[in-house]
């Protein structure tokens, strides 16, 4: 989780637990998360699945399945667009702090703003949900391939379970980002 996190700070200058232990990580930004996994995953399942394709396909009829990934839609389109346009108005009214401004989002509103941009208020907040979405499977894919990694490599496995031991004992079972700069397991991949 912690690159979509990194996403999203970039993306909208705001910072999560995981890059600064005095913030906490936005509920909502977990809740974005967990919608837009599940979609993914649902609508893989969707795609691959006879059955599905047969009663989508040929008869339209809508599934469990398909509801699903119908709701988790829903839920990122909704999260999405709220933080937006409570982003949006936090910048009309200067309230930014720096992080803030200087993210790709707000520098979004400004390009759009301008006269011949060709994109209107809406399409730049679906444009950009649709990039932080996509943070979220490429970070996914990203997490896949490094556990197999793990998987396949014990004496990975058994200095990354030693070095993470210690560390969640030192900081009150908390991973910070700080430990993947320090830890010897990572440097030596």
């Amino acid at each position: 989780m912690s690159l979509i996190v990194l996403f999203h700070a970039m993306m909208l200058g705001q910072l999560a637990e995981t890059s600064d232990p005095n913030t906490l990580t936005d509920e909502t930004m977990l809740q974005f998360i967990e919608a837009v996994k599940t979609q993914l995953f649902v609508n893989n399942k969707l795609q691959k699945e006879v059955y599905e394709i047969f009663m989508g396909r040929v008869f339209g009829i809508k599934t469990k399945r398909y509801n699903v990934v119908k709701d988790s839609i829903a839920k990122t389109i909704e999260i999405g667009t709220a933080k937006a346009r409570i982003f949006m108005e936090k910048k009309r009214r200067g309230d930014l702090d720096e992080y803030k401004k200087n993210s790709w989002f707000a520098n979004a509103i400004d390009r759009q703003a301008k006269d011949g941009s060709g994109v209107s208020q809406g399409g730049m907040i679906n444009l950009s949900m649709s990039a932080l979405g996509a943070a979220v499977d490429t970070t996914s894919s990203y997490m896949a391939w490094n556990l197999l990694h793990v998987d396949v490599n014990p004496e990975v496995q058994e200095c990354l379970c030693e070095e993470l031991s210690a560390v969640t004992q030192e900081t009150n079972g908390k991973l910070m980002a700080d430990v993947f700069e320090r830890s010897q397991t990572f440097r030596r991949r």
